[in-house]
């Protein structure tokens, strides 16, 4: 029933296509390449050829070692070994066709665009049935027994004044029109499903089972909408209440080594850039992470691939090579690169070593993302509600304007959380998350914790059950 569902599911984001792009055909010859190792990094599976040095690179090398000077106009051709053919790296057929592309600066076209989704939801997760959810139910009730203590909910402050204002508003608000919206909206959702019933169901794929592929398709678009909406969110702030070209006492972003824990030294134009980098790389990573998810399953259990027991400094791990999830990175990197321009920083992805030892690891790192930025966003989105508020009007007015506030928070944040802090710190990739989770930990030590606290704050520590 796989190959059905993945087939609705095309029909559903993309008209068919029976017609290869040219740019997408393959000679016979190349097909049968032999996998090529990256001259440059040695690690990754080379992906071009460059005709004029007579080497063989993976793009994010390509495109730093081709940056500047006469290599610009270098000729490359692209490979297709075997290694990569079998998607033992990354997503060939979308990075071959609109790569090129976006190397070009042009958008790609409908036709192109519907061949991405094609292959984006080869990896969309099903839904469970209701006798897997069943058994999850049961697995996750043992798991809470087994675990109550760690529940246990301990309030240290009181929201009382808050809350009755909430609720003082909201019963002012009326619900019929949302009601009537959410009917149509309801009924729109019911025909269009019956409509898709109706076109592909078969023999092998009930009407069950088309709902379920529909529902799956929307949880995966509302999980990438959601946790893209908060890093977008931050860039966002970060491009409103700052400048790269000034600063003031209140709006500079520079910091040194040694101060305030910070294991880096940037200018203001620097840190600017540094902060912006890589929350577009976070950006990059959590709209593709269904695929690196997929990925990281892959390096997991993929036969031949051994692990062994080391203790990384975080315990006994399992240490494991994931050249799957080393691939897509490096391409969600060398992708993001291109974009950002001049890069700050070090490129070094953290992959099976004691940093990250596993794809599993690499996995529960980058879903903190959003949990990291969500309650940061809460409080600088409540900031001007707490300010007309009777409540705690005068607590924010001891800061200043509202405005002023949240640049003050913004300005923390973008400083200390990009500061290289942390054990396995500093400007790799790993190490900028690790840095920003660090400066998490220490919040309630904050100077501004207590307007977090206000806004709502409750914890990074989110759940997946909630």
């Amino acid at each position: 029933m796989a190959s059905d569902t993945q087939a609705v599911a095309a029909e559903m984001v993309a008209a068919h296509h029976e017609e290869q792009r040219p740019e997408e055909q393959q000679n016979p010859e190349e097909e049968e390449e032999e996998a090529k190792q990256c001259v440059e990094c040695e690690d990754q599976v080379a992906e071009v050829e460059c005709l004029d040095c007579g080497e063989f690179f993976c793009r994010p090398c390509r495109d730093q070692q081709h940056r500047k000077g006469k290599r610009r106009a270098h000729r490359t051709r692209r490979l297709l070994g075997k290694l990569v053919a079998q998607g033992m790296g990354t997503v060939v057929g979308q990075e071959a066709g609109a790569a090129e592309e976006d190397d070009k600066g042009k958008h790609p076209s409908a036709h192109e665009e519907s061949d991405m989704y094609r292959e984006d939801v080869k990896y969309v997760p099903l839904r469970l049935t209701p006798d897997e959810r069943v058994k999850l139910t049961v697995l996750e009730g043992a798991l809470r027994v087994s675990e109550y203590t760690d529940r246990v909910d301990v309030r240290t402050w009181n929201k009382d004044a808050i809350i009755e204002g909430e609720i003082e508003e909201m019963m002012q608000t009326s619900l019929v029109d949302t009601a009537s919206e959410a009917r149509d909206l309801v009924a729109e959702r019911t025909a269009a499903i019956n409509r898709l019933t109706s076109k592909h169901m078969s023999a092998t794929l009930s009407a069950d089972d088309v709902e379920r592929v529909v529902n799956s398709i929307t949880d995966s678009n509302n999980y990438q909408a959601a946790t893209g909406a908060l890093v977008l969110k931050m860039i966002k702030y970060l491009k409103t209440y700052f400048s790269p070209d000034k600063a003031d006492e209140f709006s500079d972003l520079s910091i040194g080594y040694g101060r305030g824990g910070s294991k880096l030294s940037h200018g203001h134009r620097e840190q600017y850039t540094y902060v912006l980098q890589t929350l577009t790389l976070w950006l990059e990573i959590t709209q593709q992470m269904f695929y690196l998810w997929w990925a990281s399953d892959h390096d997991m259990l993929r036969p031949g691939n051994r692990y062994y027991l080391c203790n990384t400094g975080q315990g006994l791990n399992r240490m494991q090579q994931c050249p799957t999830v080393s691939q897509a990175m490096h391409r969600i990197l060398g992708s993001v690169q291109r974009r950002c321009g001049r890069w700050v920083g070090l490129s070094v992805v953290h992959l099976g070593d004691r940093d990250v030892p596993n794809a599993l690891f690499f996995i529960d790192k980058y879903t903190q993302v959003p949990r990291m930025l969500a309650p940061i966003v809460q409080t600088l989105d409540r900031i001007d509600e707490l300010a007309r508020n009777p409540s705690t009007a005068e607590f924010i007015a001891a800061y200043g304007k509202p405005d002023h506030l949240r640049k003050m928070l913004l300005r923390d944040f973008f400083r200390n959380a990009f500061n290289g802090d942390g054990d396995d710190g500093g400007s790799c990739i790993d190490g900028r998350l690790t840095s920003a989770w660090n400066w998490c930990s220490k919040l309630e030590k904050n100077q501004f914790y207590r307007v977090y606290m206000l806004a709502g704050f409750q914890g990074f520590d989110g759940s997946f059950l909630n």
